[in-house]
């Protein structure tokens, strides 16, 4: 997709969730953290919130990253797949700000779960990350090997 100037190029979070943004991805000494970069938990949080079903509308915009940095062979498909499923019609890739507002809300939503079952959680974060991740494997809520 060509991007026009009057294409909306940063991808946002509500201005409340920086902080977790933040707390999930800066390095610390004592505490390996789960996410490398804002752009990985955006993309993580992306996700979780499609799988709860739930977009929250951002309420104050703060932009953690460009389009830009944005894998074309990785992240864009999953957020063109995202939208897709979300409005049900392939229209929504020529409107690149339908698409982000469409990753954004469920990143709204996702970030709760995340932070939650996380960073909420005592132990190590990356621990936290599998433990939820098996969890959802459990109940049949992520794919596994066995399911292909």
């Amino acid at each position: 997709m060509q991007q026009s100037s009057t294409q909306r190029d940063r991808i946002c979070i509500t201005e409340s969730n920086h902080a977790i943004y933040e707390d999930l991805t800066k390095e610390k000494e004592d505490l390996p953290q789960p996410f490398k970069t804002m752009k990985d938990l955006f993309l993580f949080a992306t996700l979780v919130g499609y799988r709860r079903g739930q977009r929250i509308r951002l309420e104050t915009r703060r932009g953690i990253f460009s389009w830009a940095q944005l894998s074309l062979q990785e992240d864009v498909p999953v957020l063109r797949a995202l939208a897709i499923a979300e409005t049900g019609n392939v229209s929504v890739l020529a409107n690149q700000d339908e698409l982000l507002t469409i990753a954004e809300e469920y990143a709204n939503s996702g970030i709760v779960e995340i932070q939650e079952h996380v960073a909420g959680m005592p132990g190590n974060r990356v621990g936290n990350l599998a433990d939820l991740l098996r969890q959802w494997i459990a109940v049949g809520a992520l794919p596994t090997d066995k399911d292909n």
